[in-house]
């Protein structure tokens, strides 16, 4: 083998690992990170209480207190098929929702997704800082 084919063939071993660990890896290089906030806007003595995860992450559960705030950072995965869901609880009220989708990624216009917990049910805002408050589920 020349040395040239010996260069050509380091050359794809080189970038099918760094596909390989784009694809599978939390972050790229290239990838502009989402970021996701959960805020307890409800104004209780009890508690919102917080399960997050996607099919790859665990986040764990998370107990938040008035105008407390869950965050979380990921970066899409190479084929845009990245879902993270959190399910609410508050009293005896429970939803589980979608916090990230990747069809939906460009609701997110600031690569930040705000969900907001409330006594009414669940208010999302795609801007940063956040405003033009939408619902989009009640408890």
């Amino acid at each position: 083998m020349s040395y040239n084919s010996h260069k050509n063939i380091f050359a794809f071993l080189i970038f099918a690992a760094f596909l390989l660990r784009s694809i599978s890896a939390d972050c790229n290089p290239f990838a502009q990170p989402f970021y996701v906030h959960v805020i307890d806007n409800i104004n209780s003595k009890d508690p919102l209480l917080l399960h997050c995860a996607s099919g790859d992450d665990e986040l764990g559960n998370h107990t938040l207190y008035n105008n407390g705030v869950f965050n979380f950072k990921f970066c899409e995965t190479f084929f845009h098929r990245t879902l993270f869901f959190c399910r609410f609880r508050w009293t005896w009220k429970s939803i589980a929702v979608d916090v990230y989708k990747s069809k939906s990624r460009f609701d997110c216009s600031s690569f930040h997704c705000f969900w907001s917990a409330r006594t009414d049910g669940i208010y999302f805002s795609g801007l940063n800082p956040p405003k033009n408050w939408t619902k989009r589920y009640s408890w």
